[in-house]
């Protein structure tokens, strides 16, 4: 996980950025070989802050950062229109098949930037707040 801006091309899959810079995730087999990339943004910088695998399941948690002006916001297939300007957003995939499994949007005035699975397979992110929280 991580971002680009522009186009990026990783074997035959080429993806683009939707603004100034997206975030970006690759997903490799076991033996490096590319299975899924996708880019993740809005129209102003959006990145990939950190992510964490749950070996048991195979799951995998992406949590990042997002500027949008109000237009449509991607996270690889999903699409959403954002309500805020600044907001964060976990994403949480198929280790396997790549595939999407769900999202969860806003985290408050929470900018995370580690998350964990724990040994019972609960997330646990870790950031810092802007603003005031209640």
């Amino acid at each position: 996980a991580g971002s680009f801006v522009g186009n990026a091309t990783f074997q035959n899959q080429t993806t683009m950025s939707n603004g100034q810079s997206d975030a970006l995730t690759l997903l490799l087999g076991r033996r490096g070989e590319l299975q899924t990339v996708f880019s993740s943004g809005a129209s102003w910088d959006d990145s990939y802050s950190a992510m964490a695998v749950n070996a048991r399941t195979n799951e995998i948690f992406i949590i990042g950062t997002f500027t949008d002006d109000g237009t449509k916001i991607t996270l690889g297939p999903l699409t959403f229109n954002s309500i805020y300007s600044d907001f964060s957003a976990m994403i949480k995939m198929d280790g396997i098949s790549g595939s999407f499994v769900w999202k969860r949007v806003d985290f408050g005035n929470m900018l995370p930037n580690k998350c964990k699975v724990d040994a019972s397979g609960n997330i646990v992110v870790a950031g810092r707040f802007t603003g005031t929280g209640t």
